[in-house]
């Protein structure tokens, strides 16, 4: 136990660190916002669905990804059958 006198500075202390990682938490935040909702503008949403977009990002970037990942698989799909040219 902390002597009377340490008490109020002990307290002062975690109310300064939990201000702290609620303002980083929230800075992070908003950046992972940003950059989403910027690569929505990018992937040609309207600026309000490019928001609502950044708003949800863990949604986005999975969504994303599973776009990603389907294109990419036609892709090599496509290219699979084509003949090597090696060594002509």
């Amino acid at each position: 136990m902390l002597p009377e006198g340490d008490a109020g500075e002990h307290t002062a202390g975690v109310r300064t660190a939990d201000a702290l990682f609620a303002v980083l938490l929230v800075v992070a935040w908003l950046a992972l916002v940003t950059l989403t909702a910027g690569g929505a503008r990018r992937r040609g949403q309207g600026r309000s669905l490019a928001l609502v977009t950044g708003l949800l990002f863990p949604l986005t970037w999975v969504a994303w990804y599973l776009i990603d990942q389907r294109s990419a698989g036609r892709a090599r799909g496509r290219s699979a059958g084509a003949p090597a040219a090696r060594g002509r």
